[in-house]
């Protein structure tokens, strides 16, 4: 029997498993007081107030949430991120299958790195990398 992949500290290592949940936002801050209100979702301010986290990444078995402000060509949305072994064989396949790159590989610090793309039928998908 093969051994279980090792996870990376703080983020899942299973493929295929939705990793984290992100609002991209044209006003993070109405969005997070909005969250907070209907959920009662606590939001801890990352990179210098950029970036607000819900959840607790180190031994976190749950899906984490984040809230942020427009990148690349990206409309407004929630983004589910799901974790693959191979961020670049995974972003080939998707533009293989008829996606389009909307934000490209980009690092997220102390985790791994994450890309999001645009899904025939218009449907905005995260892609995450552990390291």
């Amino acid at each position: 029997m093969p051994e279980p992949e090792r996870k990376a500290e703080g983020a899942s290592a299973d493929p295929g498993r939705v990793e984290h949940l992100e609002y991209a936002s044209r006003d993070p801050v109405a969005t997070r007081k909005f969250l907070e209100k209907v959920f009662r979702w606590r939001f801890t301010a990352l990179d210098e107030g950029a970036y607000a986290l819900h959840g607790e990444r180190e031994g976190a078995d749950g899906t984490t949430v984040g809230i942020r402000g427009l990148r690349g060509e990206e409309p407004p949305c929630s983004v589910g991120f799901v974790t693959v072994a191979d961020l670049d064989a995974a972003l080939r396949a998707a533009e293989g299958a008829g996606g389009r790159i909307l934000v490209p590989k980009t690092e997220v610090p102390g985790l791994g790195w994450s890309a999001i793309c645009l899904a025939p039928g218009e449907v905005v998908q995260g892609i995450f990398q552990p390291k």
